[in-house]
């Protein structure tokens, strides 16, 4: 479970971790253990997303770029964990991760690469065995309209809306799985 504060912040403050699960058992373990919050889910696995509507929760697809290859998506959303881990100009980064969380800093801490072999440029998409809670992570922020910026600016605050626009509600809480 990821949320949201007004400064852009994300905190990882609980998990489920499980592999080869089918999404209706998912869907039922996540309505008991997180309730009804907003899940963000991989677009390509419509099935899944369509368990948990089934049983009334609020599930969509995170939204890729029309004509968007795969590794793009997982290049930008790479980027966007790395700005959120990036020290701002309050002195603290934007993503903290609760020790409730041991898979999620365990990928962290094993998250790699391809090695570059024959000189070729190396494939920036992430090795598979540590990559299920960083593709939940992604999903997470990726969702988010309001992307972090670098550089000694805290533009991590939404705009304000223009006149006669609607002011947008920020959702606190949201699950992503991947």
């Amino acid at each position: 479970m990821i949320g949201f504060d007004n400064d852009g912040r994300a905190y990882i403050i609980k998990e489920f971790y499980q592999r080869k699960i089918l999404g209706s058992q998912l869907a039922e373990i996540a309505k008991k253990e997180f309730g009804n919050v907003k899940y963000i889910a991989d677009s390509a696995n419509p099935d899944a997303i369509e368990e948990f509507k089934k049983i009334g929760l609020n599930c969509v697809g995170i939204k890729k770029m029309k004509n968007e290859r795969e590794e793009n998506f997982v290049i930008a959303g790479i980027r966007r964990v790395s700005g959120h881990l990036q020290i701002q100009g309050d002195k603290k980064p934007r993503l903290f991760i609760s020790n409730n969380c041991p898979m999620t800093i365990a990928e962290f801490e094993n998250y790699s690469y391809p090695e570059n072999k024959e000189n070729k440029s190396p494939s920036e998409k992430p090795l598979e065995p540590f990559s299920h809670a960083m593709d939940a992570l992604r999903y997470a922020l990726m969702s988010r309209e309001t992307p972090l910026f670098f550089g000694s600016l805290d533009m991590t605050r939404p705009r304000p809306p223009a006149p006669g626009e609607p002011e947008k509600k920020d959702e606190k809480n949201r699950i992503a799985f991947g």
